[in-house]
């Protein structure tokens, strides 16, 4: 059906590679066994920030990679013209400069094909984006485009001449002589074409994997990738198939040095088998067997799967960054605003990238430890929202908000067990008392019924008669999502800090083991500038491993408790769907905050701003309910109850940190009871 095609037919194989001929289309499924490859599934599934339905369910897998291989190639059927340009391009004049010009068609055509696919049609964009990063993270052995289309250029080694009785010394030293000047010049040629090899996986990785930060190329191709890289970009998202091919020529004719004369040679591709699809459908001889033309649709493609036409981070409707990776040599790839704090690496000490990062990358997925000096890191991009995404007030119209996921710390794994049974009495007690809550017999009420106890009035108006409503006794589990937000403000260092990280521990286990939804989030305001910053320590439907994530919490600079809150109020209608949303916020004391001479945000003016920003949030839906860390003791005397009593409707005073723990958690019951 995507094809527009209704005499298409399609193939199911065993073996070989997925392509078209632009009539039929031939699928392996089972390709490198990537539907049974748990750890690029799992890798796959964190970088991409989903849950895990494929890494524990081959059959789903499966079913995925059949309909994601498919739209790809009826994605061809429709933009891509058939035969190829190859067939009839005099530069084709031997088979490695054909298959040199069909792997950079490859390049572009993929590249466009995807752009179009995520640019027209809705929800294809899924599909392309998992495959694509499935065939990054996997690390299987299989047969791929470069390896294929230069198999004709493996050459025999030429024996070395070997002494006859009866030749003379002179004879013998003009063999030897020959001999060593065909080695050289296999030296040469091997050379030359392993330099092809370089540029072509290169560009591959530049134009289909934007979200890599790659190393600077070799000196050798540092001029040809400059030239070409323009060039690269302007074919993925021109929308005529004839004018992508006059791409891939002026590409060829600049790179052409870089093309042997000679046909033979070995070409050794390891990361292209996991970057390119089926080199059928662009090779220069075609698949079909019978003489066959059909001229691609002309289309227009918006933006590059994983960035805009520009080639910057793709931004969601409400503005923000989109969820998506950056995979780099140190870690983090920052937005441009971040560039100063998260330098670029020094390309002269990093090699030249082979894609063994996806070996080193999808190895995080499967480890109970990583080392603090890997070479390689996986980390989520930085979200960002500013102040005007918000019904807020115009003072935090220039404020910058980073939401970041940290990337799991497994050297905490130890610390978190020994405070889970330093606390495991506590823990018991509240999973038991929170499970009885919600097993507990109650008055259940049904309606839209066509017989019952009572008419709902406002439901007369249905065409059906369903204004009928009863009581009946069962179990009706509350449909409550909650989110804890924790005071990330230097204030907080000590031992406020360190009972809210052990009270955020308590919590989520007892939370978790109920199956009851939340998320707990640190947020601070970082003075001398426009920014705050949100770290989501545990997310909605977290991985087990991201709650050693809890015990990083910090303790610096100030905060902005208005803005941070109507934050608070998105990210729970965004990621839950529960019938009530509630907000539990840990604090010690009123927000403060400046980040230049003209934005000073301090109080009384911030308590008046976070009390209305309570009184509105409170108003649309979404329950707030604040802990006021009243820590009194000889070294430390400190209350700071009344001062958050003019913000928070809903507070508690907690004058012990040790009490801290069963104070929120009787919260929470309170709240499931409601």
């Amino acid at each position: 059906m995507l094809s527009e095609r209704s005499e298409l037919r399609l193939f199911f194989v065993n073996a070989g590679d997925s392509f078209t001929d632009g009539r039929n289309i031939i699928l392996n499924p089972g390709v490198g066994e990537l539907f049974a490859d748990k750890r690029a599934l799992r890798q796959t599934e964190y970088l991409l920030r989903m849950t895990e339905r494929f890494s524990d369910n081959p059959l789903q897998a499966l079913r995925t990679i059949t309909r994601a291989l498919n739209i790809h190639e009826s994605l061809h059927i429709l933009y891509t013209d058939f035969p190829g340009g190859v067939a009839h391009d005099p530069r084709a004049s031997t088979p490695l400069r054909a298959s040199t010009l069909s792997v950079i068609k490859n390049i572009i055509e993929d590249a466009f094909i995807e752009a179009v696919g995520c640019s027209v049609y809705d929800n294809l964009e899924y599909f392309l984006l998992w495959l694509r990063m499935l065939l990054f993270c996997s690390d299987i052995p299989r047969e791929g485009t470069v390896d294929r289309v230069f198999a004709a250029s493996k050459a025999p080694i030429a024996a070395k001449p070997q002494a006859q009785a009866g030749v003379d010394l002179a004879a013998r030293a003009e063999a030897d002589l020959a001999a060593r000047a065909e080695a050289e010049a296999k030296a040469a040629y091997v050379s030359k074409l392993l330099l092809l090899k370089q540029y072509l996986e290169y560009m591959a990785a530049f134009l289909l994997y934007p979200m890599l930060h790659l190393p600077a190329p070799p000196e050798a191709l540092a001029d040809y990738t400059a030239r070409t890289k323009p060039l690269f970009i302007e074919g993925s998202l021109c929308g005529n198939a004839q004018e992508r091919y006059t791409c891939t020529q002026r590409i060829f004719d600049i790179i052409e040095p870089l093309a042997p004369e000679t046909e033979t040679g070995e070409l050794d591709a390891e990361s292209l088998k996991r970057m390119l699809f089926g080199q059928k459908t662009h090779s220069a001889a075609g698949t079909s067997p019978v003489p066959y033309t059909r001229e691609g649709k002309s289309a227009q493609a918006l933006r590059r799967l994983w960035t805009d036409e520009n080639g910057d981070p793709v931004l969601d409707a409400d503005g923000r960054l989109s969820s998506r990776y950056v995979l780099r040599r140190d870690g983090l790839s920052p937005g441009a605003n971040q560039a100063q704090r998260h330098p670029q690496p020094n390309a002269d000490s990093i090699p030249f990238w082979d894609g063994a990062n996806a070996k080193e990358t999808a190895a995080l997925a499967d480890t109970d430890q990583t080392s603090e000096d890997a070479d390689f890191q996986v980390e989520p991009r930085v979200a960002g929202y500013t102040g005007r995404d918000f019904d807020c007030a115009s003072i935090h119209d220039g404020i910058g908000i980073e939401v970041e996921k940290p990337p799991v710390n497994f050297h905490l794994k130890r610390a978190y067990t020994n405070l889970c049974n330093a606390h495991r009495l506590t823990i018991h007690s509240y999973r038991t008392r929170l499970s009885q809550i919600l097993n507990a017999e109650t008055d259940v009420r049904e309606d839209k019924l066509l017989f019952g106890q009572r008419i709902v009035s406002h439901r007369l108006g249905d065409s059906k008669k369903r204004y009928w409503q009863k009581t009946s006794r069962g179990v009706d589990v509350p449909n409550v999502a909650f989110l804890l937000m924790i005071d990330g403000s230097g204030s907080m260092e000590g031992k406020r800090r360190e009972a809210a990280m052990a009270a955020s521990v308590i919590l989520h286990e007892v939370l978790r083991k109920n199956d009851i939804a939340h998320a707990i989030v640190a947020h601070r305001a970082i003075y001398g500038e426009a920014l705050l910053r949100h770290e989501i320590l545990v997310d909605f439907g977290a991985k087990d491993e991201e709650k050693y994530n809890l015990l990083t919490l910090k303790a610096e600079g100030g905060t902005r408790e208005g803005l941070s809150l109507y934050w608070g109020e998105r990210y729970l209608r965004e990621k839950s769907d529960a019938e009530y949303n509630v907000i539990l916020m840990i604090s010690d004391g009123l927000p403060a905050h400046y980040a230049d001479e003209d934005d000073t945000y301090r109080p009384p003016a911030s308590a008046r701003d976070a009390a209305n920003a309570v009184r509105r949030i409170t108003e649309r839906g979404t329950r707030i309910v604040a802990i006021a860390l009243d820590f009194l003791d000889d070294g430390d005397a400190f209350s700071c109850y009344q001062d958050l009593k003019e913000i928070y409707r809903a507070l508690v005073s907690c004058t012990d940190l040790r009490r801290l723990p069963g104070q929120l958690l009787r919260l929470v019951s309170k709240e499931l009871q409601r």
